[in-house]
This record gives C-alpha cells, sequence and structure tokens, in this order.
C-alpha cells in the first residue's frame, strides 16, 4: 500500500522526469482547455450540434478530476511528513492548491446535488473558469512570480499600507468637501471611496468627480500621488524579478562548473570521474572474484 502510495504521489507532483507526472499533467491541462474554451464559446450557441459530446467531455472531466482530489488527500501525508496523516489531509484541503482543486469538482458535482435552476445553472457554468488555476501547480512562471512576490514581500506590504492610508484619507476629505455641492453623488464616505480607488488607480471613470475648486485642486494632487505609487509595486516586482533571474543564473553555472547541473536544462550531469573510478573498482572486484 505505501509503494502504491508514493507512486500516485509521484504521478500527482512528481518532476518533469518522470513519464507518468507529465502525462497526468498533460492530461488536466487538455480538459482545463476544454472546459475554458466550452465557458467561452457556449453563449455564442455554436456548440448546438455536438451536446453529446460535450456532455461526454464533462462527465470524463468530473470524472478525472474527482478521482485526482481524492488520491490528493490520500497522498497528502506524503507531503507533509512532519504532521499526522489526518492533520496533512486537513492541511491540504485548506490549502491554496486544495481549495482549487476542490473548486474545480464543484462545477459537475453540484447539478447531481441541487435542483434545475437557469441561474444556478449558469452561476456552476461560469465557475469552471476558476479550472484555468488549476495549471499554476505546474506553471514554470507562476512558480518563479511566487517566489518574486515572497521575496519583496515586506516592501509590497509597505507599499500597500501607504496606498491604503492615502486612499482612505482622500476619500473621507473629498466627502466632506464635496457632500456640501453635491448632495446627490457624494451621499455617503462609500461614494468618497470608490472615487478616491478610480481616481488613484488613474481610471477616470468620470462617473463621480469634484466640482468645487478645493475639491478639483485635491483630485489632481491625488491623481498625481497615484502614479507615483502604482508605479512602485511594478519597480519592486521588476528589480526583485530580475534578482532573482541572475541569482539563478549564477548559481547553475556554478553548478555546471562542479560538475552538478546543466546551466540550461538543469538536469545532473554525470561526473565522469566517478565514473572511471566505478569502473576502476568494478574491474577490481572481478580480479579479486577470479583470483
Amino acid at each position: 500500500m505505501n509503494s502504491l502510495k508514493k507512486r500516485v504521489n509521484t504521478i500527482l507532483n512528481g518532476d518533469s522526469d518522470n513519464w507518468w507526472s507529465i502525462n497526468a499533467k498533460t492530461i488536466i491541462a487538455i480538459l482545463v482547455a476544454i472546459n475554458i474554451a466550452y465557458v467561452i464559446f457556449e453563449p455564442l450557441n455554436i456548440f448546438s450540434n455536438i451536446q453529446h459530446i460535450l456532455a461526454l467531455l464533462s462527465y470524463i472531466s468530473a470524472t478525472f478530476f474527482c478521482v485526482e482530489y481524492i488520491c490528493r488527500i490520500w497522498v497528502s501525508p506524503l507531503s507533509y511528513p512532519y504532521l499526522s496523516a489526518h492533520g496533512a489531509r486537513v492541511k491540504y484541503i485548506i490549502s491554496f492548491y486544495g481549495v482549487v482543486d476542490f473548486i474545480s469538482i464543484i462545477p459537475f458535482i453540484a447539478p447531481m446535488l441541487l435542483t434545475a435552476d437557469s441561474e444556478i445553472s449558469a452561476l456552476i457554468n461560469v465557475s469552471r473558469i476558476f479550472l484555468i488555476l488549476k495549471t499554476i501547480r505546474y506553471s514554470k512562471a507562476f512558480s518563479l512570480l511566487r517566489s518574486v512576490v515572497k521575496e519583496a514581500k515586506q516592501e509590497l506590504l509597505i507599499t500597500l499600507s501607504l496606498s491604503a492610508s492615502v486612499i482612505i484619507f482622500s476619500a473621507l476629505v473629498m466627502y466632506y468637501v464635496e457632500r456640501g455641492a453635491q448632495p446627490d453623488v457624494f451621499y455617503n464616505t462609500g461614494q468618497g471611496l470608490w472615487w478616491a480607488i478610480v481616481t488613484f488607480a488613474t481610471v477616470g471613470y468620470g462617473d463621480i468627480y469634484p466640482i468645487t475648486p478645493l475639491g478639483k485642486i485635491l483630485a489632481s494632487a491625488i491623481s498625481l500621488v497615484g502614479i507615483g505609487l502604482i508605479a512602485l509595486p511594478t519597480a519592486i516586482l521588476s528589480s526583485s524579478l530580475m534578482s532573482l533571474v541572475a541569482k539563478r543564473k549564477a548559481q547553475n553555472i556554478v553548478n555546471e562548473q562542479q560538475g552538478n547541473y546543466c546551466s540550461h536544462c538543469g538536469k545532473a550531469l554525470h561526473d565522469n570521474n566517478n565514473k572511471e573510478e566505478d569502473a576502476k573498482a568494478s574491474d577490481k572486484l572481478k580480479n579479486d572474484n577470479v583470483d
């Protein structure tokens, strides 16, 4: 049983060198792409002639994703060896990928449990869009982005706190400045907060805007501050990304020089010296056995 559990874990969470793991990831990607395409093109009514095929693919997707979810719960103790079996399964279920895996089976299970309703059916159908999050687990780009965000976490939190402070301050000030001139527009602080967010993000929908001189001056200042603060996270993430990529390239070069890994593919290299030593040891052992 343990060997089977390890093999299933290798298939689901294995690296790119495992043939079974590669095929499992490929199947998941294909099923996700099919379901996303269905959500996009279904309102266009271009699949009316192949509804039976789509229904079959839906059942196949439901079966595969349900089996995958159950298997991931089963093998989760191997991913969290420091926890008990029950604790490891709970940790997986409430983790980001566990929630994503659960959401991915809702569009297929919910219609069996709920009564037919057009609005509920439409909502369940739209929830298939969340299937795309399943591909994040296997995406090197998202893995790199996660590392970048983790490395720049403190700087991003500082920027977020500063931005939130400016938005709240601007919303309250604008509400008190404009409510007398526009009582039907700035009738509560929520409207001021909406205006501050839209202005701060430099979107400017034009549905709410100041008309008093003081309000216009404040809006101009907030717009300029917003441009600067919006650019800060971009600069932080760009700097962190370049730093992380440079570190990985330097580490790959060091590993290649030491004869451990290839700097291009990252795979382990075989040491010729070790091969020669192993061959000599094998020949010596054969000679000893002959003697």
